[in-house]
């Protein structure tokens, strides 16, 4: 069991670091390298994750005194629609209950009227997409976009939170 824990200002770089290994190793097969990078150097700026990590739902996995994973959603309160941004593991600690671990972290932290999560997802992330299906989430919409000038496929997956 990893150390699961609200994510802080020190983590940003541990942050990026997974992000960038992950995207790397996930979409090197069907996205373009310098796209990759453009991602990361982009959705993963240290000043910017700096202030998100203040976000009530952004939390870090800890092994070793390393951060290994992280989660980061939002809560539009109005709607009762929780959006998962990001859930990212380093690949040496896949299948190992991590993304599981991240997830429940923030359902036990959710406070009542959440009745939907929603996420966007790559065609191409079988693990994500695997992963995502495991927790109940079903593909609700697909569209072709495009990842900095790349056309990609992503997924709209939703689930009832309950």
């Amino acid at each position: 069991m990893a150390n699961i824990r609200e994510a802080k200002i020190k983590d940003a770089e541990e942050i990026r670091e997974v992000a960038a290994k992950t995207w790397k190793i996930t979409y090197e097969e069907f996205i373009e390298e310098e796209t990759i990078q453009t991602v990361v150097d982009k959705w993963y700026k240290i000043t910017d994750l700096r202030q998100q990590v203040e976000d009530p739902y952004f939390y870090v996995a800890v092994e070793d005194k390393t951060v290994v994973g992280f989660i980061h959603a939002t809560l539009d309160e109005a709607s009762g629609e929780l959006s998962l941004h990001r859930l990212y593991l380093d690949p040496d600690y896949w299948r190992k209950g991590i993304g599981t671990e991240l997830w429940e972290r923030v359902l036990k932290e959710l406070s009542s009227g959440v009745e939907k999560a929603s996420l966007e997802v790559l065609e191409n992330n079988d693990v994500g997409k695997r992963f995502y299906v495991e927790k109940g989430f079903e593909e609700v919409e697909r569209e072709e976009v495009k990842l900095f000038g790349e056309p990609v496929v992503q997924l709209v997956m939703e689930r009832e939170i309950k």
